[in-house]
């Protein structure tokens, strides 16, 4: 059983990753986080930013169910940052 809600949460996390990868500019994972299965920074041009916040309701209606997509920005851009430490 285990096995399986991982596998499931891996091809959760695989397509929103892919959907929103689609909209952003550039993408940066995050530390992983307990009890999260991903976790990642997306660059965007302001212009995008309704149309990613879009593809973001609409992934997490469409997978009610089985998802819990928390998004959290617009934030400063630290993470695509040269020279991080």
């Amino acid at each position: 059983v285990a096995r399986g809600l991982r596998r499931r949460a891996a091809a959760a996390a695989a397509a929103v990753l892919a959907e929103l990868s689609a909209v952003a500019e550039a993408k940066v994972h995050g530390p992983e986080v307990e009890g999260c299965v991903l976790n990642v920074s997306f660059l965007l041009d302001r212009r995008a930013e309704r149309r990613f916040h879009g593809v973001v309701e609409r992934f997490a209606a469409g997978h009610r169910d089985r998802v819990e997509l928390l998004l959290t920005g617009p934030l400063p851009c630290y993470s695509f940052a040269e020279g991080q430490v």
